[in-house]
């Protein structure tokens, strides 16, 4: 939900204040081909290249960087580009791709999963959340629903 969030958002400011004001990259761009992406950004900003942006630091300084798997580098680093699969479950992925089957599309991402399968994956994970809630109804295998009544 937070990531559909950033992205719709994003994509309000763009149109908001316009793409010469607000730029939105992908990350796979970036690690893939950084040298050319930060020169996009630079150019975007106004400011020259330098070569010190391809390195990573905290305040002017060089830092080892802040991998989720607490790997340290030097460089900008495209180590963790498509490990999706190996970081999430297939059902997560289809529930992924299910709510930002548009926003992939529209960025050039491909789809994984058929359309079908992301859509019962949704469902499931939709009544998950419903009967996750502390305010949701729990039934268990002492009820019943007969005609819409719990009884």
């Amino acid at each position: 939900d937070r990531a559909r969030l950033g992205m719709t958002l994003a994509e309000i400011n763009q149109k908001r204040f316009g793409p010469g004001r607000y730029l939105i990259l992908k990350y796979e761009d970036v690690v893939s081909d950084p040298k050319q992406h930060l020169g996009k950004v630079c150019e975007f900003l106004g400011i020259h290249f330098q070569p010190s942006l391809l390195i990573p630091t905290f305040c002017g300084v060089p830092w080892k960087g802040n991998a989720f798997e607490g790997d340290q580098f030097s460089s900008i680093s495209a180590k963790n580009l498509n490990r999706w699969k190996e970081r999430i479950e297939p059902h997560e992925a289809k529930v992924l791709e299910f709510s930002f089957k548009d926003l992939m599309e529209k960025y050039g991402y491909p789809l994984a999963y058929d359309p079908q399968e992301a859509a019962d994956a949704a469902r499931e994970h939709y009544k998950w959340c419903n009967f996750a809630q502390s305010y949701s109804i729990k039934i268990d295998k002492s009820y019943s629903i007969k005609d819409g009544i719990i009884r």
